[in-house]
């Protein structure tokens, strides 16, 4: 087991975590818009699909477009932004169910 000395590296190591906490969470997120990416362009193509499925086409879109040269970063954060917004809604209670 592990000693500190002082409570500044408790800090350091419990700040680390929730960093790699908040990266897991948007990288989790971004798999989670992939799958309701996927629903909706199923849904408008009128096929039904199962939820792998759905995921699948859904994070290949996003990886092909956050692929593109010049807008490829800009759909990259406004997909972030959104999953953040939503994340926040969520929390405080906002979202519809």
């Amino acid at each position: 087991m592990r000693r500190y000395t002082s409570s500044s590296q408790k800090g350091l190591v419990n700040s680390e975590g929730g960093v790699r906490f908040c990266l897991f969470a948007l990288y989790a997120a971004r798999l989670y818009f992939g799958l309701w990416l996927g629903r909706h362009i199923y849904s408008r193509l009128g096929k039904e699909s199962r939820p792998w499925m759905d995921m699948v086409l859904g994070v290949l879109v996003l990886c092909i477009l956050t692929s593109l040269p010049w807008v490829g970063g800009l759909i990259y954060l406004v997909v972030t932004f959104m999953i953040i917004g939503v994340i926040f809604s969520t929390m405080r209670g906002d979202a519809k169910a």
